[in-house]
C-alpha cells in the first residue's frame, strides 16, 4: 500500500509518496490538494543510511516525478527532500524519517501518519 507525506511550504506543496516498488514519487498538490502536471520544478531526494547516502535521480511523468532508482532497503531512515519551483528559485528542503513501520492508531506507515498520537 503505497502511503504519502504532505510537504508544505509557504510557496509549494507538494506529495511524498513512496511506492510500492520502493520508488519515490514527488507530486505537486494545488490549494485544494488536487494534482498539477509537473512544469518547470527541480527535485532532489537524498536518503539511505548517513554514511552512504543515496541521492534519487527523477524523472517528469504526466502527473508528478518518480525516481529512477528504489530508496534502500529497510524500514528507517533521515530523508532530505530539496524542492525547486524553477531553475531560479531558492531551494526549499524538508527533512524527515522515512519510517516504514505501521503506526498503531491510523494504520498507516510512521512517515504518514495521520493521527495524533505525537509521534
Amino acid at each position: 500500500m503505497a502511503v504519502d507525506r504532505s510537504l508544505q511550504d509557504r510557496r509549494v506543496d507538494a506529495e511524498f509518496l513512496l511506492l510500492p516498488d520502493r520508488k519515490v514519487q514527488i507530486t505537486f498538490v494545488d490549494d485544494h490538494t488536487k494534482p498539477i502536471p509537473p512544469a518547470e520544478q527541480v527535485v532532489t531526494v537524498t536518503t539511505g543510511e548517513r554514511s552512504a547516502p543515496l541521492k534519487l535521480v527523477f524523472v517528469k511523468t504526466d502527473s508528478a516525478f518518480v525516481s529512477e532508482q528504489s530508496v534502500p532497503a529497510g524500514n528507517k531512515f533521515p530523508v532530505v527532500v530539496q524542492i525547486k519551483a524553477n531553475p531560479e528559485s531558492k531551494t526549499l528542503v524538508e527533512k524527515f524519517t522515512l519510517d516504514l513501520s505501521t503506526c498503531s492508531g491510523c494504520g498507516l506507515a510512521e512517515y504518514a501518519c495521520t493521527c495524533a498520537e505525537g509521534h
